[in-house]
Formats: structure tokens, C-alpha cells, sequence
């Protein structure tokens, strides 16, 4: 990885990081429909701050393959349901 886009990114984790812990410290919906919308998005926030974590730990080739996406989601929702018991469905 270029240290530019290490750069890049490390300010875009700690405003990820900063946004979920202001989101996640909000008083939870009681309403049912509202609370699974908070924590979808809960969820999502984690997804996020989990690839971009990644992204700063990784060593890019100099000529990248262009892998499927099918399995990088796939990767990605093992992980993450390794992550704090959190379990997402990616479909």
C-alpha cells in the first residue's frame, strides 16, 4: 500500500470510528421496525470500520488481480460475525 492511501485512509477510519461510537451511544428505538433499522445500521458501521481497518493492514501488489466479490463478502461476513458475535447477512 502507498503510504498516500494509507494517508487517505487513516483519517477516514478515526471519522468512521468517531461517527459510530456517537451513533451507537444514542438512546436505542424501543419501537421494533426502528430498533432493527438502528442496528442494521449499527451493523453497517462495524462492516465499514472492519474493511477499512483492513484496508490500512494491507500490502497492495503491484499489479492487483481484480478478485470476485462474491468472495470478499463472503470473507467479509465471516469475519465480521468473528467480531463480537456480530452476525450480518450479506445474501
Amino acid at each position: 500500500m502507498t503510504s498516500e492511501t494509507h494517508e487517505a485512509l487513516t483519517p477516514a477510519l478515526q471519522k468512521a470510528l468517531e461517527d459510530y461510537l456517537a451513533f451507537s451511544g444514542t438512546q436505542a428505538p424501543c419501537d421494533t421496525k426502528e430498533f432493527n433499522a438502528y442496528q442494521g445500521a449499527c451493523k453497517a458501521a462495524l462492516l465499514h470500520i472492519a474493511l477499512l481497518i483492513k484496508l490500512t493492514q494491507k500490502e497492495i501488489p503491484a499489479d492487483p488481480v481484480v478478485p470476485d466479490l462474491s468472495l470478499l463478502l463472503e470473507q467479509a461476513k465471516k469475519e465480521l460475525d468473528d467480531f463480537s458475535g456480530i452476525s450480518l447477512d450479506l445474501g
